[in-house]
């Protein structure tokens, strides 16, 4: 079994990060992700995980997501995502992750931070 590649891209920009994921996080690159993750969640104040061009999101990349989200917190951080399609947005709502992490439309919303949009409504 052959995983398709991830690319993984961590591009500071002004006091945050942004660490945007394209391909599929399966079992095979979820490390990558976490990996990637965890080198900047400690230090940055605000993370954001651009999820726009994922093709596919396990369990195992939403356990990832969800290890940066304490990490951050517990350092006084905060994580904030980017799903924009039902391959990654669906799988945060029925796992209940919307509700935990901010999710943003867009990169520069998320950056923004300001009001996160409402988890239970509708989206395309």
């Amino acid at each position: 079994m052959t995983s398709a590649p991830i690319t993984i891209d961590v591009v500071p920009v002004e006091d945050c990060v942004v660490v945007a994921v394209a391909g599929e996080v399966d079992l095979l690159t979820a490390d990558q992700l976490r990996d990637a993750l965890m080198g900047v969640v400690e230090r940055y104040a605000v993370v954001v995980v651009d999820l726009a061009e994922v093709q596919f999101l396990s369990s195992t990349g939403l356990a990832a997501l969800t290890l940066a989200h304490r990490v951050a917190v517990a350092s006084g951080n905060q994580l904030r995502l980017v799903a924009t399609d039902r391959v990654t947005l669906r799988p945060l709502e029925i796992t209940g992750m919307t509700t935990q992490i901010a999710v943003f439309d867009s990169t520069d919303d998320a950056m923004a931070g300001g009001d996160r949009p409402d988890p239970s409504s509708p989206r395309d």
